[in-house]
């Protein structure tokens, strides 16, 4: 088992982290954030397209207006 200092990589992909202690935890850890701010965001986009089209709003004609 190295540490970082041993292993000298600024970015570790997955199979390098399991290579360090602790590492594919931390692989599995960032990988279900990434999953939920992903989730949470799809969510909340979904969420304000409904209300938008419940109250008839065309998105798309005011984002163009604005530019």
């Amino acid at each position: 088992m190295k540490n970082l200092k041993e292993l000298k990589f600024t970015t570790l992909d997955a199979s390098q982290m399991k290579q360090v202690k602790g590492g594919g935890l931390l692989n599995d850890t960032i990988g279900i954030v990434n999953t939920t701010v992903n989730s949470t965001a799809n969510a909340a986009n979904t969420a304000v397209t409904k209300v938008y089209k419940a109250l008839n709003i065309d998105l798309a004609g005011i984002i163009k207006a604005v530019i």
